[in-house]
C-alpha cells in the first residue's frame, strides 16, 4: 500500500513540476541578459512534501505511514519468441520482421560423364577422362566415343617370302638376294691334235694351222717348212691360244670350279645373314606407328632401320599417368652408344612439348651435366614411360659445353655425359657452328630441311596447348646461369635464364 501511494505521489509531482515552471515562466518579466539563471532542483522538505526552492508544492514525497498493503499477485508468464509460418521471429501475435532461417541456396550442378567419355559440369567440358580406355572394334584405343587413333592390337606380321630373287617382308623389298643364279657347267677342255691334213685340230675343228711342214718333193731336199705354232695357255684368260689367236677354250676346268665354289660360299653367307635377320624380326616389321617397341629395337640392332622406316615417321604413346606424347624419328645410326659398341640405330625426339613446364635449374649452375633438368626432371619423365619403351631405350654419349661465365678458352670446353633422355643442342637442330657450340654433335637428318622459325614452333600438351619456349642443353658460354633455347615463335634465344620454367622436348635412342 505504501509503495502504491509513493508511486502515485511521484507521478503527481512529475505532472505538477513542469506546470509550476511554466506558470513561473509566464509570470516573469523577460530578461534581456543572454544567459538564463540556473534552474532549481526539486527536493523533499522536512514535512515530507516536494519543495522547489522555498515553495512547498504540497505534494507528498514520503507517504504517511499506514498499514502494510497486501502482497500483489504474481504477474502472468512472459511470451516465448517463436518462428512463424513466414519463417520470421514472432512474440505473441507480433511479427518482429527478423528472418529465422537464411534463404535457400541455389541447387548445385552434379558432374556427369558425357557421351565422349569426359567429365562434364553442366554444359562445361572439363577435359578430364572419366571412362577408362578400351580397345575398339578397329583395334585402336578408344576413350568413350572418341577414337584416339592409337593402335592397341598389333597387326599380324607378314611372312618373309622370295619374290623376283630377293627376300620380301610384306610389301617391302629388303634388297637381299635369296637365291644366287646357277652357274653354267664348265666346258671340258680339249687337247689339240694333228689332223690327217697335217693341221692342228681341236675336236672337230680344223684351225687351219699347219702342225707339220709339207713334205718335200723327191729328189733334192726341199727347204725346211715353217715351224708349226704350239698352242699355249694364256695366264690371264686361262684359255688355249695359238699364236695371237684366242680359241676361247678353257684349258683349266678348275678355274670354273673355283669360281663356282666362291659363289656358293657367298650364297651360304648370305643365307646366314637372312636367317639372322629373320630371327630378329619376330614378328617382322610393318610400319613404325604400329610396330611394337621390341620389334623396333630388333630392327634398330641390325643397323638397317633406314630400310624399313623413314625420318619423320611418328608414333604416339600414352605415359603411365595418362599423358600422351608423339615421338618422331629424327635420324639413323647417329649417336654413339655409351658401351662403345658402335652407333644406336634410331634416334627419336618429341614432336611437341610436355604438358608441364620445368626449370633447367632451381639454383643457377654451369653446364648440362649438373642441371636439375638432367638429374631430376628427365629422370621422373623416364619413370613415367611405358615399360616396353624403357626396355628398348639405349644409353648414348652426349657432348655439351661447360660454360663458366667468363670469356676465353675455358668457356668453350666441353664434357661428355651418358644419357637415356636428353635435351637437344643448338648444332643438332640447325647445324650452327658458333664458337663453343660446334663440338656439341652434328645436325640430325630431320632438321636438315627445316630451317624456318615455323618449323621449330612447339606447343604444350603434345600440340593441344599454347606455343611456348623450350630449352636446349647448350650453355651460354659467357654465363653460368643461362642456356640456349627456342622462343614461342620458333626463333633461337641465346640467353634463357635457367631458373625460369620453359617447355620440355626431349630425345632418346633405340
Amino acid at each position: 500500500m505504501k509503495k502504491a501511494k509513493l508511486l502515485k505521489s511521484l507521478i503527481v509531482a512529475m505532472l505538477i513540476i513542469p506546470c509550476v515552471f511554466l506558470m513561473t515562466a509566464c509570470g516573469l518579466t523577460p530578461v534581456e541578459s543572454i544567459n538564463g539563471r540556473d534552474g532549481m532542483t526539486p527536493h523533499i522538505g522536512t514535512n515530507g512534501n516536494w519543495w522547489i526552492g522555498t515553495t512547498d508544492t504540497g505534494v507528498r514525497a514520503i507517504p504517511i505511514d499506514g498499514t502494510n498493503g497486501t502482497n500483489g499477485t504474481n504477474g502472468t508468464n512472459g511470451l516465448t519468441p517463436y518462428i512463424g509460418e513466414n519463417m520470421m521471429w514472432w512474440i505473441g501475435e507480433f511479427d518482429l520482421g527478423i528472418r529465422a532461417h537464411g534463404d535457400d541456396g541455389y541447387d548445385g550442378i552434379t558432374p556427369h560423364i558425357g557421351a565422349d567419355g569426359y567429365w562434364w559440369i553442366g554444359e562445361q567440358k572439363t577435359g578430364h577422362y572419366a571412362v577408362a580406355p578400351f580397345i575398339g572394334g578397329n583395334g585402336n584405343w578408344w576413350q568413350g566415343t572418341e577414337d584416339t587413333g592409337i593402335a592397341a592390337v598389333g597387326r599380324d606380321a607378314p611372312i618373309p617370302h622370295i619374290y623376283e630373287g630377293n627376300w620380301w617382308i610384306g610389301t617391302h623389298d629388303t634388297g637381299f638376294p635369296a637365291i644366287g643364279q646357277n652357274g653354267k657347267d664348265g666346258i671340258n677342255g680339249v687337247t689339240p691334235r694333228i689332223g690327217p691334213n697335217g693341221n692342228w685340230w681341236y675336236d672337230d675343228y680344223d684351225t687351219g694351222f699347219r702342225a707339220l711342214g709339207e713334205s718335200g718333193k723327191n729328189g733334192t731336199n726341199g727347204q725346211d717348212g715353217n715351224d708349226g705354232l704350239t698352242p699355249f695357255i694364256n695366264n690371264t684368260t686361262k684359255t688355249w691360244w695359238i699364236g695371237s689367236y684366242d680359241t676361247g677354250v678353257f684349258a683349266d676346268v678348275d678355274v670354273l670350279q673355283n669360281e663356282y665354289a666362291a659363289l656358293l660360299n657367298y650364297l651360304q653367307e648370305m643365307n646366314k645373314t637372312i636367317e639372322y635377320l629373320q630371327s630378329l624380326f619376330t614378328p617382322a616389321p610393318t610400319s613404325f606407328d604400329v610396330d611394337s617397341w621390341q620389334t623396333i629395337a630388333n630392327v634398330s640392332a641390325t643397323g638397317l632401320a633406314q630400310n624399313f622406316y623413314n625420318v619423320g615417321d611418328e608414333k604416339t604413346v600414352m605415359l603411365n599417368d595418362g599423358e600422351f606424347i608423339t615421338l618422331v624419328i629424327i635420324g639413323f645410326n647417329h649417336d654413339d652408344l655409351s658401351n662403345g659398341l658402335g652407333k644406336a640405330g634410331i634416334t627419336l625426339g618429341m614432336k611437341h612439348l610436355m604438358a608441364t613446364n620445368s626449370k633447367m635449374n632451381e639454383v643457377a649452375g654451369n653446364g648440362w651435366k649438373n642441371t636439375d633438368m638432367r638429374n631430376i626432371t628427365l629422370v621422373e619423365i623416364y619413370d613415367r614411360l611405358p615399360n616396353d619403351l624403357k626396355n628398348a631405350i639405349k644409353t648414348v654419349n652426349k657432348i655439351s659445353t661447360v660454360g663458366n661465365g667468363t670469356a676465353g678458352e675455358n668457356s668453350f670446353s666441353v664434357e661428355v655425359t651418358a644419357d637415356k633422355l636428353w635435351l637437344f643442342s643448338r648444332v643438332e637442330i640447325d647445324g650452327n657452328t658458333l664458337e663453343g657450340l660446334q663440338d656439341e654433335g652434328t645436325q640430325y637428318e630431320y632438321w636438315a630441311d627445316k630451317n624456318s622459325n615455323a618449323d621449330r614452333v612447339k606447343r604444350q600438351t603434345n600440340g593441344a596447348g599454347n606455343a611456348f619456349g623450350w630449352f636446349l642443353r647448350s650453355s651460354t658460354v659467357t654465363s653460368g646461369t643461362q642456356f640456349h633455347g627456342v622462343n614461342p615463335n620458333g626463333a633461337f634465344n641465346t640467353g634463357m635464364g635457367s631458373s625460369g620454367a620453359l617447355g620440355v622436348s626431349f630425345g632418346f635412342c633405340i
